[in-house]
């Protein structure tokens, strides 16, 4: 779902797109997959990209989620390497939240990493110098709105 003025606004999954396509006035389709679903009143298009005719402000979050680390840092803890699933994945700040007068302040793209519980307790209250571990990446902003694991063709003139 793209904005009035063509910024990308959400995703919404297939049904919410249908029926949006279909019965809502505030939504005009630009674009729809290549593949049709059937219903009992024939093949049914399915949009891909659409856009809302109302403006809608976007107060885009400053502090980046657990969800978007994990995603930037490619599901994997940047100390060792492992592959994280959710019994054993936490967020570890680079430089501890103890050092920062504000704890927001310490909640920043740059200040979080993905990281397992092993190496989140080895390192502790300590940047990863103190501790005498080293990152495979630094971690950078990212400048994105949606994570994604593939961006369809339909969506790509409009991202």
């Amino acid at each position: 779902m793209l904005n009035l003025d063509g910024q990308p606004l959400s995703i919404v999954n297939i049904k919410r797109a249908i029926v949006l396509g279909m019965n809502n006035s505030n939504t005009t389709v630009l674009r729809y997959y290549d593949r049709t679903i059937s219903s009992v009143n024939g093949k049914i298009q399915i949009p891909a990209v659409m856009i809302y005719s109302k403006y809608v402000k976007i107060n885009r979050k400053k502090t980046p989620s657990k969800r978007a680390i994990r995603a930037r840092d490619k599901n994997k803890c940047l100390y060792c390497g492992i592959d994280l699933y959710s019994e054993i994945f936490t967020i570890d700040h680079v430089v501890p939240v103890s050092r920062f007068k504000k704890k927001s302040s310490a909640n920043t793209w740059e200040n979080q990493v993905s990281c397992c519980r092993k190496c989140n307790c080895k390192k502790g209250n300590r940047t990863p110098e103190e501790a005498n571990m080293k990152m495979i990446s630094k971690p950078k902003k990212m400048e994105i709105l949606f994570l994604v694991d593939s961006i369809p063709e339909e969506w790509k003139d409009y991202l």
